[in-house]
């Protein structure tokens, strides 16, 4: 299921649908509206999700709009930004340079993705 937000003024079901099936990806099907300018996009296809997904957010005119996949951490009293839609990750990098191996750097690259909450610089595994 991919989420989203109208942030600012909801155009209406139907121009946003009409937005939709025009812009999204061809193997859309359905909206649903939700609370506080929530919706849910259906697709046909997980191209057309994962498509969605990776785009992050759209305009429709001067409307921005923001679409991620569900969490468990949805609500809709919360904006859909990149906190909320950050998923818990574990990553062991093998050959990695000593120079990019520093706590430093990896806590900048890796929050690009999740927070970051714990880097072992042990090299004995």
């Amino acid at each position: 299921m991919v989420l989203g937000q109208i942030l600012g003024k909801n155009p209406g079901v139907q121009k946003f649908t009409l937005w939709a099936c025009q812009k999204l990806h061809t193997s859309f099907v359905a909206l649903s509206m939700r609370a506080n300018n929530y919706f849910e996009l259906e697709f046909a296809h997980k191209e057309g999700r994962n498509l969605t997904i990776s785009e992050q957010s759209f305009m429709l005119e001067t409307q921005e709009i923001r679409v991620s996949s569900w969490t468990p951490y949805f609500g809709t009293d919360n904006q859909i930004d990149n906190k909320s839609t950050k998923t818990a990750l574990w990553a062991q990098v093998i050959g990695l340079s000593h120079r990019l191996r520093t706590k430093a750097y990896l806590t900048d690259v890796l929050s690009n993705f999740s927070e970051v909450l714990l880097i072992d610089d042990n090299e004995n595994y």
